[in-house]
């Protein structure tokens, strides 16, 4: 993770913004002290305006670490908050993050909780880059659910007995989203399958294999590829994500063994998803489009590289379009790599233009 704290963030109709003690009036009266809104929370109903001030006191002394994430819900057009919604559990070995979230009963059923957890879902994935969201209620607690869903979250089961609320010993219902299914989503390239390449009609239900890889441009203006001579075979720059690493730590990595490069300015090209069900293989991979900073180091190697010949060698744009796409396509597995690189170099190619 990279934390970076409470943001402001804008959405169509909110202002998600850093709570002030001014809001404590708001608070009160807007949510913390109704038992319907707080009959499935974890913190008891306010009796006193002076808790709501105790809270905005802790809260607004806790904004100075870079690891707190707390916002207030605000529609634009009214001009004070409605709700909160905030990171209440994070697992820094395991990247992922849980959010929780209440509004007063008088905006219920309009929406704002969803278009608020949609943009904390993004920040968390694009800015903090975390690689798992989860969420949590009580399955009697219906509407809270609908919003999970709402979002793209993925009912993953309930625990029975398994928290408290302020009605007792209660179920908890968790909810999902992983990093490549919002990737896949949002930023989707292209989805390569058998069917579509001509290959066939199998199908693989494997876990996909994460990976990383890039357009790599040089001070000349050249594009990078990988050349492996054992099978005479050119490809983007990349590999697999390891463990505890984001796809941008590996496209770094990646470019620095692969390419001698480190890399300068960064920008997502996005996502393709490979099905290769002949192969029994499914990959997702993130293309990024790098400008070469330090160049001509040393390649850092595989032995397995090493044995099959790898080398970077640099081409002009529309050469090295050229080279992808007029490879031997015999095997199966080439014809992916074709697919899913020239989906990137066109998307290159859009950006430049810009």
């Amino acid at each position: 993770m990279r934390h970076i704290g409470t943001k402001q963030i804008e959405t169509e109709r909110l202002l998600l913004r850093r709570v002030t003690a001014r809001d404590a009036e708001a608070m009160y009266l807007g949510w913390a002290s109704d038992p319907e809104v707080t009959k499935y929370l974890t913190w008891p109903t306010y009796t006193s305006i002076d808790d709501a001030h105790s809270i905005l006191k802790l809260w607004v002394s806790e904004y100075g670490k870079d690891d707190f994430y707390l916002w207030a819900i605000e529609p634009k057009d009214l001009g004070r908050p409605i709700g909160t919604i905030s990171m209440v559990e994070m697992n820094e070995n395991a990247n992922w993050v849980e959010i929780g979230y209440c509004i007063g009963r008088s905006w219920w059923r309009q929406g704002y909780v969803s278009e608020a957890l949609k943009a904390l879902i993004t920040y968390f994935f694009e800015e903090v880059g975390v690689g798992r969201i989860q969420a949590t209620h009580d399955p009697r607690n219906v509407g809270s659910g609908a919003v999970m869903r709402k979002c793209g979250m993925t009912y993953e089961g309930t625990l029975r007995r398994a928290a408290r609320n302020n009605l007792g010993v209660c179920d908890a219902s968790f909810y999902s989203i992983l990093r490549e299914e919002y990737d896949r989503k949002h930023h989707l390239l292209c989805e390569l399958n058998d069917e579509k390449l001509q290959i066939g009609d199998s199908f693989s239900t494997n876990w996909p294999r994460l990976a990383a890889r890039a357009v790599v441009r040089n001070r000349e203006g050249k594009i990078g590829l990988v050349y492996v001579e054992k099978y005479d075979l050119y490809a983007m720059p990349g590999g697999g994500v390891e463990d505890g690493e984001s796809p941008l730590d590996t496209v770094r990595r990646e470019v620095r063994e692969e390419a001698g490069c480190t890399c300068g300015e960064i920008a997502p090209l996005g996502v393709v998803y490979e099905n290769r069900g002949s192969q029994n293989f499914v990959q997702q991979s993130w293309y990024y489009a790098v400008e070469a900073a330090e160049e001509n180091l040393p390649l850092a190697l595989t032995d397995k590289e090493k044995e099959n010949g790898s080398q970077i060698r640099w081409f002009t744009l529309e050469e090295a379009i050229r080279l992808i796409d007029t490879q031997d396509m015999t095997l199966d597995a080439r014809k992916f790599v074709r697919a899913r690189d020239l989906a990137a170099l066109e998307a290159y190619r859009k950006l430049r233009e810009i």
